[in-house]
């Protein structure tokens, strides 16, 4: 294959996927407009899943926490003075584990949980069935 057929392969090859990159956000766009008011269905319905052609819809729970106004200095400071170091070299991945955890929530100093904002983000999900 000369330099040109490979070249030629290659723009074809990019449409291809500049077109299936397309479709993609269309999809995921119909998905995001369809996730809200299946939430709000199921909630109403208190279903935490069901079956449909084979496949297990659920809902997935996440925890979430974050520091309130992004005021970092403020949090780690209020974190030494009430003793919980540990905390204050936390990112959002350590963050999330720590709204997880309810009893360390339950466990923190009254001025610390005051900086944080924990919500919680349901989804719907997707899953193969095991039955």
């Amino acid at each position: 294959m000369g330099m040109m057929e490979m070249g030629r392969e290659l723009v074809e090859l990019k449409g291809k996927k500049d077109d299936l990159n397309a479709r993609l956000r269309d999809v995921n766009e119909q998905i995001d407009r369809l996730a809200e008011p299946l939430v709000s269905a199921m909630l109403q319905e208190t279903c935490t899943k069901f079956e449909v052609e084979g496949r297990v819809v659920h809902l997935y729970r996440q925890k979430r926490a974050k520091i309130i106004d992004g005021d970092t200095a403020g949090l780690a400071t209020v974190c030494i003075e009430f003793g919980f170091p540990d905390l204050v070299t936390v990112n959002h991945q350590k963050l999330g584990a720590l709204a997880r955890n309810e009893e360390v929530m339950a466990g923190l100093h009254p001025e610390i949980a005051s900086r944080l904002e924990v919500t919680e983000v349901v989804e719907p999900r997707v899953r193969k069935s095991f039955s």
